[in-house]
């Protein structure tokens, strides 16, 4: 029976009527004014003070700031405001049209906290900020009064409360507040208040309190956070008429360029003509700036900037102006005007597939660029400035260069490479420089090289080109977006065929084709402008074509007009500005890698002499990670400067032809595959004879054999291998696809995917060991990210040339080779030192207890190796046998046996076998692009076995040294911290610079290679003096002095020598040995100290402080006269016969405090510091 029908439930219809959707809501109506009438015309609107007070409550938690002289854009200063102050309760950030900046807190209390934390910088600038209050006017014209903080020194005690805190600070201001240290009496050496000042007083430096209970009044110094500049004329702050006067030029002179005034004024005497050098990459706000400059380009990579010789009356350069490269769409012509001196007619490329009438980069579209085909040579537009930049291919006869710098370099120029150059000329209109620059060109061999800043008009640019290169060069400019030109680039036709691709004022793209080559090369040549703000499109255009030359050899050099970093600068403005992080920023994003190079590190020099000498890196050569895979060896140059203030570049790429023996390496991807157990496991029944050590090492050496078969049959070439099973897989999908029903199909898809799984695994694993990358633990499919960290590594760990003792730049491998093993034999192995003939029972006065040494002589459990091996990271580099601590742990229960009785044999025996306790020297550069072995770091990788034994030592010696070693050090030992050391010393030196204190000497010495030249005769004597067992003893002797090393040199091993002094940085015993030899210098300025005549260091003398340990670094203290500063130097003088540990003199300071320039010249002469 059916159920009855229900009339479905009527949906509720809209009952809203036309009236109800017209009426007047409340939420309508929630920001309606009141009705007022309105107000007579003409008259001023008058408000009461009742009204003004009203609603002041609601922004009583605001503080308004601006930037005096500059303005900051809003999302610049909301993101650095949000950053900093989000956790201090900042709820908003607005802006006034005028360049004010409003701060809205949730709390009044968290505002004050904010203000009391101040001055505050934003990007470089500083921002004045203060409470808003119902009378502050909106007006930087008319700041009178800024709230400033001031520190108070000698203030009296009885002053550091709220009365009179307020009435010391009345002496300079109107007073407002005092930080919380202040108020709570915790922090005496200054008293810190906020007064505000009126612009129309002069700034108070300090003043006189008259106390009824002194007889002389006290003065008090007063130090100001932050002074603002404030005008004597107009009594405002923000700006000064007196220095806008200075410089600021006539309306009949804006916008003329500093020849315009020249030229004038050499008719007109009276003009001013400016004398400092123009602005380029620094703070508007500086005076000492790099000069404009041009790049040029050869089949050598090189670039060189020309200029014309200054007028006497001159700068060497003019700032000119250059507007920002248009981002409306230009149409392109059909051909390229390229030009030859014989034949200035349009020549036809071929047909560029990025040269589209409209050309999009993918990325941000709000930066897209739209590029337009330059006429290189038709462009009857004025030009003001240019530079140079070159690329070049070396042929034979470079070979027989006879100047240094071609001949160090022309061997290693592959003939069919493309190796562009570049300079910036820094004009190119006189002879004599185009002369130069031809010269420059033929001596050098180039092919293609570029030229920036050469101010060539266009209409005398084939004139210039008929001077520069022969008629079968052709050329191109970026005259098509510039009046003059900025960057000409050349090329020799009959060996390379060159593309245009893009350019603007800042860059010159091409991609480079060799008559004997297929691999396409992309150049671009870099001239950028001299303001942050037009450089801005440059750093775009990197970062978004970096994008698209993934796979293409990229080269990108010229003059950037930016530094990397502050150590890239040598004098004039010192401080850093937040738009200098674009550059780095831009080479971070971009995936853009520093080319290494020799020659010149400071491309650009102001022409200025003494105090007055700026020295940039403004040039730079860079190339993206497809170059390095390409040309692993390349590498660049930067020649002397010669006409320009700027360096020229030449780069070489050649091909990596030297096949280098690469030495067995464990893979800890082996350990995944199912067959390597079972070969580890027949390596390891082999019946060898003789005794656990021999035995042991002998079943290594048989197994690396297995694995290096083993490697070659599952995982050599594994990129490629991935690849292949990638296309394998691909198409067996296919084939299933077609036949589904088809087991065979199914079988054999399955398969090949679990193959391909297996492949990329094994690849990832492979990158990340080799990258040494430690910090990442998770993720899936790193591979990209390790071969990228790989490929830098390789490129900033790769040794391209040595300079020897006679100044000789070699860059043959062998001769290197040669070079390390040679430098090294003479610092670890020099000729055998006559025997420790003092007494040094003195120095080390603390001997162990009986129950320490019952301790140490515990018997040795299997338990306790394991824990040493097992504590040693899988991935740490391995000695010279190629094992790692991955491979022992992940077969330990093969070869645990055999590992524990050969670890037991040495400490019965007493043998180490020189394979066990051998070394691989690994050289770590300390600088950028290092030159002498001096430049290196030599960390010593020993093999598993020997770490497991010295880590069983130090588990045993280091329980007693805390009782040996005195407070001054602090490093390495269990329960200290540096950090410690580090604070006291801070403390010590603090106020040091202050003339009016008690004299007072620090000496800060550096120890030449400490590690690697300490005496083993000081460190086992002092070890015997302490009384430790004698079986301790012999076991430290037996492993530091049957130490053997191997040099490894761009991944190949070379020499091998046994030492005859020095501890192993990478040794887990060496900074416990270290640590102990150096508290013999402190039992040696303990003994002289004791003498009447020393004299401590006035914060020191009641806790006996003469000296702080940091490793192999010291700080020495003591009272500033000559008797106490020679009982020092005898110290050291002393301590270095016994250790052998000398004093680098280079490296090592004395400071000086509170004494005369007699005396400060005495003591530096008795010292011999710096």
């Amino acid at each position: 029976m059916m159920p009855p029908k229900t009339k479905p439930t009527p949906k509720a219809a809209d009952q809203t009527s036309w009236a109800d959707r017209v009426r007047i809501s409340d939420s309508s109506t929630r920001f309606t004014l009141e009705n007022l009438a309105r107000q007579p015309i003409g008259h001023r609107l008058k408000v009461s003070e009742a009204m003004l007070l009203e609603n002041s409550d609601q922004w009583s938690r605001c503080m308004v700031g601006f930037f005096p002289g500059y303005k900051m854009p809003y999302h610049a200063v909301n993101k650095i405001a949000s950053r900093v102050w989000k956790q201090c309760g900042l709820e908003l950030v607005t802006a006034t049209a005028n360049g004010f900046m409003i701060f809205r807190f949730n709390t009044e209390e968290n505002m004050h906290s904010v203000l009391e934390k101040g001055p505050w910088m934003f990007g470089g600038k500083n921002i004045i900020l203060q409470q808003w209050h119902p009378r502050f006017r909106f007006d930087k014209n008319k700041i009178s009064t800024l709230p400033v903080w001031i520190r108070l020194h000698g203030l009296p005690f009885p002053l550091w409360s709220k009365q009179g805190l307020s009435l010391a600070a009345s002496m300079i201001g109107r007073p407002l507040s005092c930080d919380e240290q202040t108020y709570n009496c915790t922090r005496l050496e200054y008293a810190r208040v906020c007064v505000e000042i009126d612009a129309a007083l002069p700034y108070v430096q300090n003043f006189e309190i008259d106390s009824p209970l002194l007889a002389e009044p006290i003065t008090v110094t007063v130090d100001y956070e932050w002074k603002p500049s404030r005008c004597e004329k107009c009594h405002v702050f923000g700006h000064s008429c007196l220095s806008i006067a200075a410089t600021q030029p006539t309306s009949m002179d804006k916008g003329k360029g500093i020849a315009e005034l020249a030229s004038q004024a050499n008719t007109n005497p009276s003009l001013p003509i400016p004398q400092d050098p123009p602005l380029t990459s620094a703070d508007p706000s500086s005076s000492n700036v790099p000069l404009p400059t041009i790049p040029c380009i050869t089949t050598h990579i090189a670039i060189t900037t020309t200029t014309d010789p200054p007028s006497p009356s001159l700068p060497s350069s003019p700032t000119t102006h250059c507007p920002p490269p248009s981002l409306d769409p230009q149409p392109i012509p059909n051909t390229i005007p390229i030009s030859s001196p014989s034949n200035p007619s349009p020549i036809t490329l071929p047909a560029v597939p990025h040269a589209q009438p409209d050309l999009h980069i993918p990325g941000n579209e709000a930066d897209t660029f739209h590029q337009a085909m330059p006429h290189v040579v038709l462009d009857n537009a004025p030009c003001q400035e240019s530079k140079m930049a070159s690329l070049s291919t070396t042929s034979e006869s470079s070979q027989t260069a006879t100047t240094a710098t071609t001949e160090t370099f022309s061997n290693f120029i592959a003939n069919d490479d493309a190796s562009p150059s570049s300079w910036n000329t820094w004009g190119l209109n006189s002879l004599q420089k185009q002369n130069t620059v031809h010269d420059w060109t033929q001596k050098n061999n180039l092919d293609i090289f570029g030229l920036l800043e050469t101010k060539i008009e266009v209409t005398n640019l084939a004139a210039v080109q008929a001077n520069l290169a022969p008629s079968c060069w052709h050329f191109l400019s970026n005259t098509h977006h510039t009046s003059h030109c900025r960057i000409l680039v050349d090329w020799n036709s009959q060996k390379h065929n060159l593309i245009y691709e893009d350019s603007s004022p800042q860059w010159l793209s091409c991609k480079v084709i060799t008559t004997s080559s297929t691999q396409p090369l992309k150049l671009t040549f870099i001239y950028g402008h001299n303001t942050p703000s037009e450089r801005t499109l440059l750093w775009n255009y990197l970062c978004q074509t970096s994008i698209q030359n993934i796979d293409t050899p990229w080269i990108v050099m010229g003059d950037f007009n930016a530094i990397l970093t502050a150590a890239d600068r040598v004098g004039g403005d010192t401080n850093w500005y937040h738009h200098q992080d674009d550059f780095s920023n831009c080479i971070r994003q971009s995936e853009l890698i520093t080319l290494p190079y020799t020659g010149l590190r400071f491309t650009w020099h102001n022409g200025q002499h003494g105090d007055h000498t700026i020295q940039k890196k403004l040039d730079w050569i860079l190339g993206n990670q497809c170059l390095f895979s390409t040309w692993p060896r390349a590498h660049s140059v930067f020649q002397p400067r010669n006409i320009s203030d700027h360096s020229a570049m030449l780069i070489h790429l050649q091909t990596d032809s030297y096949r280098r023996q690469i030495p067995f390496k464990f893979l800890n991807l082996w350990a995944d595959r199912e067959d390597f157990l079972s070969t580890v496991s027949s390596s390891w029944q082999e019946q060898i004879s003789g005794n656990p050590i021999y035995q042991f090492t002998s079943k290594l050496r048989l197994l690396k054999l297995k694995l290096k078969n083993f490697h070659q049959q599952h995982t050599s070439n594994i990129t490629s291998r991935v690849s292949q099973a990638q296309s394998a897989w691909y198409a067996a999908q296919i084939i299933l696809d077609a036949d589904p029903t088809s087991s065979v199909a199914r079988t054999n898809e399955r398969s090949l995917a679990h193959q391909y799984m297996q492949l990329c695994k094994d690849e990832e694993s492979f990158f990340q060991q080799r990258s040494k990358i430690q910090w990442l633990q998770l993720g899936d499919r790193n591979t990209k990210f390790f071969h990228k960290s790989l490929l830098h590594r390789q490129v900033r760990n790769k040794i391209h040339h040595l300079t020897d003792n006679a100044g000789n730049i070699i860059q043959d491998q062998q001769k290197m080779s040669q070079m390390a093993v040679s430098f090294f034999e003479q610092l670890l192995a020099p000729t055998p030192q006559p025997p420790l003939q003092d007494d040094i029972t003195l120095l080390y006065p603390k001997p162990i207890s009986d129950a320490s040494k019952t301790a140490m002589l515990l018997p040795l459990t299997n338990d306790e190796i394991k824990v040493a091996l097992f504590s040693i990271p899988d991935n740490k580099a391995p000695g010279p046998d190629g094992y790692n601590a991955f491979f022992f742990k992940k077969c330990w229960h093969i070869i645990g046996t055999d590992f524990i009785a050969a670890t037991r044999y040495f400490f019965t025996n007493n043998s180490l076998p020189r394979c066990v306790n051998a070394t691989r020297v690994a050289l770590v550069p300390k600088v950028e692009n290092p030159s002498s072995m001096n430049d290196f770091r030599p960390i010593s990788c020993c093999n598993i076995l020997y770490k497991c034994i010295s880590k069983i030592i130090v588990s045993r010696l280091k329980s007693v040294l805390n009782d040996i070693i005195g407070p001054a050090q602090s490093a390495f030992l269990p329960g200290r911290s540096i950090s410690d050391a580090i604070l006291l010393t801070q403390e010590l030196m603090h106020n040091s610079h202050l003339s009016n204190g008690p004299s007072n000497c620090a000496l800060k010495i550096d120890l030449r290679k400490a590690f690697d030249t300490v005496s083993w005769e000081f460190i086992l004597a002092g070890l015997t003096t302490i009384a430790l067992p004698q079986c301790m003893i012999n076991w430290i002797k037996i492993c530091i002095s049957t130490a053997h090393y191997t040099i490894n040199m761009n991944g190949e091993l070379h020499g091998f020598f046994k030492s005859t002094r020095g501890l192993r940085q990478g040794d887990p015993l060496s900074p416990y040995l270290f640590v102990f030899a150096m508290e013999g210098l402190g039992g040696l300025l303990r003994n002289a100290t004791q003498n009447t005549t020393f004299k401590y260091h006035w914060q020191c003398k009641q806790n006996s402080i003469t000296h702080l340990c940091f490793a192999d670094d010291l700080m020495l203290f003591c009272n500033a006269d000559t008797t106490s500063v020679g009982i020092l130097k005898s110290c050291l003088d002393k301590f270095s016969q016994l250790s052998g540990l000398n004093i680098n003199h280079a490296k090592s300071f004395l400071y000086l405090f509170g004494v005369n320039r007699d005396l400060h010249h005495e003591i530096q002469q008795q010292i011999g510091f710096q």
